[in-house]
């Protein structure tokens, strides 16, 4: 599943979104949540079906008894994306990502 480059662009049918953040606020995981709303109806589809990840990457849940904390690992490690140092950006290039909806694409642009 590819959702990178395409052809010819054309301003009247595309809609660009730069993603800016500190490191670590989630830019990255908001991309593999646009994804999955794109792939899912509603909340239960997603819970009941696989995750779909484009772009690998990690978060942390802490257990609201012990207060213990757990890094989550999802996709498959590349080049681009250091998901193994805490406190790093995972994201070593700035790249786009283009979703065809309906006729406009959206282009997320994680920097």
């Amino acid at each position: 599943m590819s959702f990178n480059r395409r052809g010819r662009d054309s301003p009247e049918t595309d809609i660009n979104i730069l993603l800016l953040g500190q490191t670590g606020v989630g830019k990255t995981t908001f991309i593999n949540a646009f994804l999955n709303c794109l792939f899912y109806n509603t909340l239960d589809d997603a819970l009941k079906s696989e995750l779909k990840v484009l772009i690998p990457s990690a978060f942390a849940v802490t257990d609201s008894e012990t207060f213990q904390s757990t890094k989550i690992l999802v996709g498959t490690p590349n080049d681009n994306e250091n998901c193994e140092t805490d406190g790093q950006s995972s994201t070593q290039l700035c790249r786009s990502y283009i979703f065809p909806i309906g006729n406009r694409s959206i282009r997320l642009i994680d920097g």
